[in-house]
């Protein structure tokens, strides 16, 4: 037995199905529908619009000519002498000869490994140790005999005196020797009177070499 509710539904108009004619048949003022290719056509049109890249092999010209010239950079040695001599270096240390004594101080850079034999680096006379740090405080110690905190030495004939620092710095970098010599042979070829300022001198072998050289020196520095 149907409700009401159901009674009404049923008596409800219902549309009228379209037909296949309907359905194709355009509007008024709407062009035709172009008929959909199949999913085969569809696919080959798609390939053919799309452009294919240019697969043909890029030739490069062949240059002539002599090659260009290698340029070097100078890397200036500072050669042994009887003050002061490098003798080796490695696993964070050097081991060098200031004069009469043998010192190991640290080296950050020096990341390989030794050459010389143990027994070599147990000969020094002083070696730095504490703070690794460029400007870290430390302390000196002597396995031989105690050592005063001077010491003479000499550069190409000018005297000056090497001191063991809580620094680790001895008072002079004699590394720069090579930079000495090239300021003095430029000072005696000038023919002229020459006036040099050396700022941040430190202890100031630099400005006793430019003065025998025969320049008018200012040494500016807060090292004592």
């Amino acid at each position: 037995m149907k409700s009401f509710r159901d009674k009404r539904r049923d008596n409800r108009p219902h549309p009228s199905a379209k037909s296949a004619a309907d359905v194709s048949r355009p509007r008024p003022g709407q062009a035709p529908a172009r008929p959909e290719a199949p999913p085969r056509e569809r696919h080959e049109a798609k390939t053919e619009n799309r452009s294919e890249p240019n697969s043909a092999p890029r030739i490069l010209a062949r240059r002539e000519g002599a090659l260009p010239t290698e340029h070097l950079p100078v890397i200036l040695e500072v050669a042994p002498n009887a003050d002061y001599a490098l003798l080796d270096s490695g696993t964070g240390q050097k081991l060098e000869q200031y004069g009469p004594y043998r010192i190991v101080r640290p080296e950050g850079q020096a990341i390989w490994q030794k050459a010389l034999p143990a027994k070599e680096w147990e000969r020094a006379d002083a070696v730095f140790t504490g703070d690794t740090d460029e400007e870290g405080i430390g302390r000196w110690r002597f396995p031989k005999l105690p050592l005063g905190e001077t010491w003479p030495m000499k550069h190409d004939g000018i005297d000056y005196l090497g001191r063991f620092t809580s620094f680790r710095h001895v008072g002079v970098f004699p590394e720069q020797a090579s930079h000495w010599d090239h300021m003095a042979g430029l000072i005696a070829a000038a023919k002229r009177p020459v006036k040099v300022l050396n700022l941040f001198g430190y202890t100031g072998l630099a400005s006793l070499v430019a003065a025998r050289a025969g320049a008018e020196v200012t040494h500016v520095d807060a090292s004592k």
